[in-house]
């Protein structure tokens, strides 16, 4: 073998050898892994279906005069005396602890008999206010809010004067529950003579 043949192949050889053995920084980086950012779930918005607790939903706010629209609600029952509402007797009470303040009204001139005085329980709603008592067949001394309740609403404890069969004016307690969308009259009973028998303290009497 010639000394150029021999010089020939080694060129060859050492040419194969660089291209089997290329450096790993020769090759070409791959581009960096694109992680989409996930989007945060959308919040789930509740929408209150009845009354929402707060002054919003109250009959009367605390220190202020009685409201217009309460007043226009009375002129519905013949009531001529509106303008001396102020001679009302007004109670602020939560009947159905939603935290909405509703409103009982009693000593209405027009409204009061031997036997009471008639009572309203308005309640404001979002469609406005409604009264939650059967007015027109109720004559009542005192009303007490018992603790016990029907379908989420204080059970009302009316009391008034009656006359029995033997003509003695007596105390009658009338046991007023919840009922679909106003109260109705479940039980009655005697107390006793009328000027023998106490009110319980806890009643509110609708004439101061």
């Amino acid at each position: 073998m010639t000394r150029l043949t021999a010089l020939g192949l080694m060129v060859a050889c050492f040419s194969a050898c660089s291209k089997n053995n290329v450096s790993h920084t020769s090759l070409a980086q791959q581009p960096p892994e694109k992680v989409e950012p996930v989007a945060a779930p959308e919040p789930t918005i509740i929408n209150p279906t009845g009354p929402v607790a707060g002054s919003v939903f109250d009959v009367v706010s605390p220190n202020s005069t009685m409201s217009k629209d309460v007043l226009r609600a009375m002129a519905q029952y013949e009531i001529k005396s509106i303008d001396r509402h102020d001679l009302w007797c007004t109670h602020a009470l939560d009947i159905d602890g939603d935290g909405s303040k509703e409103l009982l009204i009693s000593n209405v001139f027009e409204w009061c008999g031997s036997g009471g005085c008639g009572v309203w329980l308005w309640q404001r709603t979002r469609k406005g206010l409604r009264n939650l008592l059967p007015t027109e067949n109720i004559l009542a001394e005192a009303v007490a809010v018992e603790d016990s309740s029907t379908s989420g609403y204080h059970n009302l404890r009316v009391y008034s004067r009656k006359f029995s069969k033997q003509q003695e004016s007596i105390l009658v307690s009338d046991l007023y529950v919840w009922r679909d969308t106003q109260y109705v009259l479940a039980a009655s009973r005697q107390l006793g003579k009328y000027l023998q028998t106490s009110l319980p303290p806890t009643a509110w009497k609708v004439v101061p």
